[in-house]
């Protein structure tokens, strides 16, 4: 067995991992993000997605302007920035935003297609001809391609048809996708074996998703197969909208500790990748705390006359907080008594120092919440200074953080 000597990671966590995000997150965090992923070596990043269905497009209505800045940010690095894209309209609205690459979609699975875009998948390739002749570097994803989340079976002939079609309008580089996460590595193997026979696999990429574990599994099954390039997304974020119960994809920095301990090159950094990952953990705890108050006061309204009424409120709660922290640790006292949500359960996992910097991150929101239809006035902005000191005495028990 020979394994890559390089393994390419693409990082699709800007956009596979925030598209589901319940929150919108301010452009200034994901810009401090996606810093921190090109920090660690990422060079190859999916920052978002530009299309017609608000259901996917809603977290990605300042691209242009994250684009913008993180171009700036960059300069001097050669670091692709490339937008998801869905039909030729699509590609020429991201090459007017700044995009020199997109990702084309196409499904595999007639049954994904309808779910997704309601057109059938040969609607998708007769956008992605006329989208070839926009001056664009294009690669295509193809959904569902390692297996249906919908139970459709797909045939080896299927994907070799779908694949030359593809290449016969000039695609170079393309990902199969497997999208609900129900893949098995012997499948996995199947595929790009018999792919190897026809085309070269330099030209492929694959795209995993944990569902059902098998994830880095998959990954592995395909190096063996003498695929190197992968897709990954910093902290195991996302899994697809249309598919009910779905995971995200493999942890960047999963991949990249593979790659390490299996000796080959990678380039990103594991320990700066584990970083950006802890730095999105934090800034994405402070973000749903800050919806959190925002939605208890908008449902208190006839108790709580101003935002500063429902802070008061969550001071009470953390008072009580205190009072539990000897019959449980605080982390777990503090969710349980702020409802917290699920995502949030699963990335509180750090120690208190974990939290030290959290105050440092304020300003990334005072426009968010200036600017929330509710909140135009001087008390929204001033209760930021209110959410770092409640901040700042959960951290005085650090006993109930360690």
């Amino acid at each position: 067995m020979k394994l890559p000597e390089k393994l390419h990671i693409r990082e699709t966590c800007p956009r596979e991992g925030w598209q589901n995000y319940r929150s919108f997150i301010p452009t200034q965090t994901k810009r401090r993000l996606v810093k921190a992923m090109v920090d660690s070596g990422a060079r190859d990043i999916e920052l978002g997605i530009v299309s017609d269905s608000p259901k996917l497009g809603w977290q990605f209505t300042d691209l242009e302007e994250l684009l913008r800045l993180l171009r700036e940010d960059t300069a001097g690095t050669e670091v692709v920035f490339a937008a998801q894209v869905e039909n030729a309209e699509t590609v020429q609205r991201a090459m007017d935003m700044g995009f020199t690459h997109v990702h084309f979609f196409i499904s595999m699975s007639e049954a994904f297609s309808q779910a997704v875009s309601g057109q059938p998948s040969e609607h998708a390739l007769w956008e992605l001809e006329k989208a070839m002749k926009l001056g664009a570097e294009i690669d295509v994803g193809f959904g569902a391609a390692l297996a249906c989340p919908y139970g459709e079976p797909i045939s080896d002939a299927h994907v070799l048809k779908r694949i030359d079609q593809i290449r016969q309008l000039g695609v170079r580089r393309y990902s199969l996708a497997d999208t609900g996460g129900v893949a098995t590595p012997d499948h996995v193997r199947h595929i790009l074996h018999l792919i190897g026979e026809h085309f070269a696999l330099s030209e492929v990429s694959v795209h995993l998703h944990q569902t059902s574990g098998m994830g880095v599994a998959n990954a592995f099954a395909a190096m063996e197969e003498g695929v190197f390039s992968m897709d990954a997304s910093l902290g195991a974020m996302g899994g697809c909208p249309f598919v009910k119960g779905a995971k995200g994809n493999i942890a960047t920095e999963d991949l990249v500790n593979m790659a390490r301990k299996m000796g080959m090159a990678c380039d990103q950094d594991y320990e700066k990748t584990l970083g950006a990952s802890l730095l999105q953990s934090r800034l994405l705890e402070l973000l749903t705390f800050l919806q959190f108050l925002i939605t208890r006061h908008d449902k208190k309204k006839g108790k709580h006359k101003s935002l500063m009424d429902a802070i008061g409120a969550v001071r009470k709660d953390l008072d009580e907080l205190r009072e539990e922290i000897n019959e449980d640790r605080a982390v777990n006292a503090r969710i349980r008594i702020l409802s917290f949500s699920d995502e949030v359960q699963r990335n509180i996992r750090h120690s208190k120092e974990s939290f030290d910097q959290i105050h440092l991150d304020i300003d990334s929101y005072e426009s968010y919440c200036s600017s929330h239809k509710d909140y135009k006035n001087s008390k929204a902005v001033a209760a930021i200074s209110h959410i770092e000191q409640i901040y700042q005495e959960c951290l005085k028990d650090e006993e109930g953080f360690l």
